[in-house]
């Protein structure tokens, strides 16, 4: 099983590019559901209606 894609450094060494999403969506999980949404933070839940928690320096 391959954990990504490789590249190849100016010298040569194999250098593996990075995957999956940033850590940093984290903080955009809906702590209720679950759910991720897209676009400018909102203050409820699409999925489910639970109050969304504050974002430190938003989103």
């Amino acid at each position: 099983m391959s954990a990504g894609r490789v590249t190849m450094d100016a010298e040569g060494n194999r250098v593996p590019e990075p995957v999956g999403d940033p850590a940093c969506l984290l903080s955009r999980v809906c702590p209720e559901c679950g759910a991720v949404p897209d676009g400018p933070p909102p203050e409820v839940c699409p999925r489910c209606g639970a109050e969304m928690p504050e974002r430190d320096g938003g989103w």
